[in-house]
């Protein structure tokens, strides 16, 4: 065998050193983020056989493989220099164009009025010039989008080089950000916040910076809080406390989520399908009502879990774990401020999804999250940084945690899986338009499934406060009673089965157990008058009686609600 002999170093078998170099290419191009990207890919695809509305599914699908297909493009081809800046520069420009559209449109576009004084300045500059097009997104989704390539745009402008790049960037920024600032979208707000901080400490620990640069990292977040607080205290009508809560409110974002991990509960492994599948499903088997509340989770984790069951969960979970171990590594070889300008847009998209998802709406708002992974990607590769066994360990690390902590909804596993059958078929039945034969067929083969799911665990949740409500449905009152109590004891905090335990006591005339389980929930006095016209039309007296009197009993005085009680007892 031949030997290579160079001075200062071994000499080393030359089929040898190709195979000793070959194994670390193949992980930098691998172990990103294309293992949970392509898992992701794979778990939408599976997800596809459980939405009952096909062709919404087919949609989502469609955009988020379209978006994978975004992220390879632009993680193989920007690995050299100047491909990545023209490629920036580009999405860039894109976003300025958008967010000046809506600042130049912003009088036309029927925005709500949550900051008065911004609002104010952004119907002013935008009655300067005519409406000249018919689109009008949604304030959050403009925000979602463009929250992302705020910082990308300000590391282009920072960036040494050639003026006319660092004039157009900035200006883009600009724009960004005080469309951003128009919509008033809080998520945001907070985002680029936590986005800024990030940057800051980064910029603190940059070996590269001098003292100047340090200080000046470590003011611009202190002033970013400042404002951030200053703005809030100035929006709302109780002080920055209420505006800082009201994240989660309109409506109750805190409630959204606790009725989210209630369906989550009912289909853990599964999930309920991509696309329009969240509103009835949510209304249905989480809130108990016939028609549709909310469209979206607004959470974008959450999200995902219903959208593409566990195995996407644990894909998203996997990628949101390289993203930060690449940013860790990224900043310890000090790529640059590129490189920080797109990890901290990426940190921003992903900071705002614990706030809301308008990806799971509109599907064109997540673009920007893959092109900046793609971004990533392709700086990292160009950096020709080692993947490391911790690097390569933190995907598993995560996913591990994860299935730790969720470890409660999904054992015993067994149980847990039937249960999560009869869901999808008491949903088709229910939701996907089937014929009167096979709906019954349907119910019948969910009903099994629960009942085997209590064979095997007795106190599974989610299968005895289904099989309470189906019991309801067939006038076996008594029997969903039964059923729910046992729920109630399993799961006490589960606001679903309280809110069906609480019916049942009403339907079998245990008026005061039912007041004390269903006073809490918002809305309940209008349901239970609701209640009442059902039962009368289904010729079911008592229960009609009984709604009425609990109405009466939680909200008195009602002239109308008093005399339609009378004439019920009168009969």
């Amino acid at each position: 065998m031949k030997r290579r002999v160079e001075f200062g170093r071994p000499t080393i078998p030359q089929g040898l050193e190709v195979r000793r170099n070959l194994a670390p290419s193949v992980l930098r191009a691998l172990l990103w983020f294309d293992g949970p990207l392509a898992a992701l890919a794979v778990s939408s695809v599976v997800a596809l056989g459980v939405a009952w509305d096909r062709r919404s599914a087919q949609m989502a699908v469609l955009w988020l493989w379209a978006f994978i297909a975004i992220y390879v493009l632009l993680s193989r081809l920007c690995c050299r220099r100047r491909v990545w800046r023209v490629a920036a520069g580009l999405c860039i420009a894109a976003g300025g164009s958008i967010a000046l559209y809506v600042v130049l449109q912003f009088s036309y576009l029927g925005y709500d009025v949550k900051v008065p004084a911004l609002s104010r300045i952004g119907q002013a500059v935008g009655s300067i010039l005519p409406r000249f097009g018919h689109w009008a997104p949604m304030s959050n989704s403009v925000a979602t989008l463009l929250e992302g390539l705020v910082p990308l745009a300000a590391a282009l402008a920072l960036r040494r080089t050639e003026i006319g790049w660092r004039l157009a960037a900035g200006a883009s920024g600009m724009v960004m950000l005080f469309a951003i600032a128009l919509v008033a979208s809080r998520g945001a707000w907070v985002a680029l916040c936590a986005g800024t901080v990030a940057w800051a400490l980064a910029s603190a620990g940059d070996t590269r910076s001098g003292y100047a640069g340090k200080a000046g990292a470590f003011a611009c977040a202190v002033v970013t809080m400042l404002v951030v607080a200053v703005a809030a205290h100035a929006v709302g009508p109780s002080g920055a406390g209420y505006q800082l809560g009201g994240i989660f409110d309109r409506p109750d974002r805190l409630n959204v989520y606790r009725n989210s991990l209630v369906l989550i509960q009912g289909f853990p492994f599964t999930g309920i399908g991509p696309g329009d599948q969240f509103a009835m499903a949510l209304s249905r088997y989480a809130l108990l009502i016939q028609v549709p509340f909310l469209t979206y989770a607004h959470n974008l984790y959450l999200s995902v879990w219903l959208e593409y069951g566990l195995a996407g969960i644990l894909s998203w979970t996997a990628l949101v774990a390289s993203v930060l171990a690449a940013i860790v590594a990224g900043e310890r070889a000090e790529l640059g401020t590129r490189f920080r300008g797109v990890w901290v847009g990426a940190l921003v998209v992903l900071v705002h999804g614990l706030m809301d998802a308008r990806q799971s709406v509109d599907r064109w708002t997540m673009a920007p999250l893959f092109i900046l992974l793609g971004l990533l990607a392709a700086r990292l590769k160009r950096g020709r940084l080692p993947v490391t066994a911790g690097v390569a360990a933190a995907p598993v690390v995560a996913v591990t945690a994860f299935l730790a902590l969720a470890s409660p909804y999904l054992r015993p596993c067994e149980a847990t899986w039937q249960t999560n059958q009869g869901m999808l078929a008491e949903a088709r039945a229910e939701l996907g338009g089937l014929a009167p034969a096979d709906r019954t067929q349907a119910l019948t083969q969910a009903q099994w499934y629960f009942e085997r799911a209590v064979r095997l665990n007795p106190q599974q949740p989610t299968a005895r406060r289904r099989l309470g409500i189906l019991a309801i449905d067939a006038r076996r009152f008594d029997e969903a009673r039964d059923h729910l109590e046992v729920a109630w004891q399993a799961d006490p905090g589960n606001p679903a089965t309280r809110k069906a335990l609480g019916l049942a006591y009403a339907w079998t005339g245990q008026l005061e157990s039912a007041k004390e389980l269903l006073a809490p929930i918002d809305a309940i006095v209008s349901e239970l008058d609701v209640w009442s016209q059902y039962w009368e039309q289904q010729r079911q007296p008592s229960q009609a009686i009984y709604a009425a009197r609990l109405s009466l009993t939680l909200l008195p005085d009602r002239l109308e609600a008093s005399r339609r009680l009378t004439q019920l007892e009168g009969r």
